[in-house]
């Protein structure tokens, strides 16, 4: 795990916001920590309150005009120049 503390990704992992490695660890921790299950239970329904939250107007428009500035990424290179990329590589 990323934090010395696993208990300081509850919140992460309840919002979704760990990758692969660091949610199997947190789960595994799940496994072992009553404390943390006890409270993963309580904070349950935080995602769908937030989500049911609205977004204020000035957030709304500082996303859009941040997004509208931003330069468009490249496209990705199709798939077959990738697999023929990775064949001449090996």
């Amino acid at each position: 795990m990323t934090a010395a503390d696993p208990h300081q990704l509850l919140g992460a992992y309840l919002l979704g916001g760990l990758d692969a490695p660091d949610r199997e660890a947190f789960e595994a921790h799940l496994r072992t920590c009553g404390a943390c299950r006890e409270e993963l239970a309580g904070l349950e329904t935080l995602p769908a309150t937030l989500d049911a939250l609205p977004v204020p107007d000035a957030v709304a428009l500082t996303v859009a005009s941040t997004l509208a500035a931003a330069p468009e990424a490249p496209a990705p290179p199709p798939l077959l120049a990738k697999l023929a990329r990775r064949r001449r590589a090996v």
